[in-house]
């Protein structure tokens, strides 16, 4: 399966795009996926699955948290499962 959303981004964007994505929190996370979704209406649930779980996520530090708490949310960025995510979502 060709990843539908991926081509239209890079199409609309001349080629200009980074498939990836640099976050703190899950609920960055859910915001993009959400955002994608509203761009995206009309597509099917199978092509954001693809979009997303070929996405290379970067856990960024938050500076105002200890280095336990950006540990845990660092985990928590890394074990974020897309797929139930757009799932709950659609």
């Amino acid at each position: 399966m060709k990843n539908v959303i991926l081509n239209k981004i890079m199409e609309s964007r001349n080629g200009h795009y980074c498939h990836a994505l640099e976050v703190s929190t899950i609920y960055e996370l859910e915001n993009v996926i959400e955002c994608i979704l509203c761009e995206f209406e009309g597509e099917k649930i199978e092509s954001f699955i693809e979009f997303f779980n070929s996405i290379t996520v970067y856990y960024l530090n938050d500076s105002e948290l200890t280095e336990m708490d950006n540990e845990s949310q660092e985990e928590e960025v890394y074990n974020f499962n897309f797929e139930d995510s757009i799932k709950q979502n659609f």
